[in-house]
This record gives C-alpha cells, sequence and structure tokens, in this order.
C-alpha cells in the first residue's frame, strides 16, 4: 500500500485528505478531518454533509470520544478513499451538535479504525502526518522530510 501523507494544520492538528462516497447513489464530497487518536470509530462529520451526500442515520452506535465520554451517533456506511489508496469501507457517523468539537476548531474527524484500515503505522513529524503498513517503515521517513533514526 503506498504511504498515504497528511499535514499539520495552521491549529496544530494532524489532518489527511479525503474523498467520502456514498456507495448507495454515487454522491461525493472532500473532507479534511482531523486524525483523532483519540476517537475510536472510522469518521464523524457533521449532518449537514451527510444529507449533502443523501446519507441517513440508519444505525446508532456509541463510541468513546478524545476526552472519555461516550456518545452515540446515527451513522450509515460510507466509502472513503485518501489520495491514490484503495477504497475502504465503514461507518460514517454524524453529530447534530456545534460544528466546531472537541476544541479541535473541526467539523470532522478520523480516528483508530480509520487508521487501523489505512495505516496501521501513524507518524507525526513537525508539520507532516503520514500513515503507512509496516513494510513502508523505513520510507516514510523520506516522504516526511527526514532523516530516519536507526536503531
Amino acid at each position: 500500500m503506498a504511504i498515504l501523507r497528511g499535514s499539520i494544520s495552521g491549529d496544530f492538528f494532524p489532518r489527511i485528505k479525503i474523498t467520502v462516497r456514498n456507495p448507495s447513489n454515487g454522491a461525493e464530497r472532500g473532507l479534511d478531518p482531523v486524525i483523532d487518536t483519540g476517537f475510536t470509530g472510522f469518521l464523524l462529520m457533521p449532518l449537514e454533509h451527510a444529507f449533502s451526500l443523501g446519507l441517513d442515520g440508519r444505525i446508532t452506535i456509541p463510541v468513546v470520544l478524545g476526552d472519555s465520554t461516550v456518545r452515540a451517533y446515527s451513522g450509515t456506511i460510507v466509502q472513503v478513499s485518501v489520495s491514490n489508496s484503495r477504497g475502504a469501507r465503514g461507518v460514517g457517523l454524524f453529530k447534530k451538535e456545534e460544528t466546531k468539537d472537541q476544541g479541535k476548531g473541526s467539523d470532522c474527524f478520523v480516528g483508530i479504525q480509520f487508521i487501523r484500515i489505512f495505516g496501521p503505522m501513524f507518524v507525526l513529524s513537525n508539520d507532516a502526518v503520514a500513515l503507512a503498513d509496516e513494510e513502508d517503515a523505513e520510507n516514510v521517513a523520506s516522504v516526511l522530510g527526514f532523516d530516519p533514526v536507526k536503531f
């Protein structure tokens, strides 16, 4: 699998550009979510994004958030792709509350389930982020622009 490169935003959060697709009607939308390792789910996005894609909240799932609170969110299956990687299906959850969530200044989040599918290696540098398979470990440093440290 390719190394997926993201960035560190002006608010100092790791982000990765994704495309979310409704598998039922083919509608797509680009998003720039925060990669939140405290979020146990796949994708969390505002309800208005779900409506624009024609998605409905068929299921309800409890999710552990970064502050350890548990909330129930409605959601449905979505297709997500990142740059030139293969797509993956996961549960896209929709939030009704204020779009600036968890103090991160973002309206969208990808979590641990996303990292497991598209990683499972998650690497941060001063200005970039990468998701990669273990076999790509030696190449991550050059993709992020720093010299690897050998142990």
